[in-house]
């Protein structure tokens, strides 16, 4: 695996939006891309608050939920467990180092903590903030809003 998805790319793959078809076109490159806890749980609560909003009909939020799992087991969103003391450990270097001058957050730091820990090289997101931070640490960025 070297390309690695934050929440945000993996949003726009199962709800409608302006980076949807950068973020397709960006994980249709690999052959699948890392699926770990933390995409779990921010998939989770994202879809869960598109819910209480009313901007997803329950029909629509099941389906969703339903897709996410069909794309783990075609191997799509390949599972990863991850050890996170170690994940977090990094996170809070990375913030030290590079939080002052990209105002980095803490889930955007953990979510590039783990793709160095999985060995990725690319990175996919629309956050400019880890965007920078990515190309800080070398890896490749790929911005779905620019596509």
């Amino acid at each position: 695996m070297i390309r690695y998805a934050d929440t945000s790319a993996l949003v726009a793959l199962y709800l409608p939006e302006r980076s949807s078809a950068a973020a397709m076109a960006a994980v249709s490159a690999v052959a699948a891309v890392p699926f770990t806890a933390l995409h779990r749980l921010e998939l989770a609560a994202g879809f869960a608050s598109q819910l209480g909003r009313g901007r997803l009909t329950l029909a629509r939020w099941e389906a969703v939920r339903l897709l996410v799992v069909q794309d783990q087991a075609a191997g799509r969103l390949r599972r990863v467990h991850l050890d996170w003391e170690p994940i977090l450990e990094s996170a809070a270097a990375l913030a030290e180092v590079h939080a002052p001058q990209t105002l980095a957050r803490s889930l955007d730091l953990l979510h590039l903590a783990a793709a160095l820990r999985l060995g990725c090289r690319a990175f996919v997101s629309g956050d400019d903030r880890q965007l920078a931070v990515a190309r800080a640490l070398g890896l490749t960025a790929i911005d779905i809003k620019q596509a």
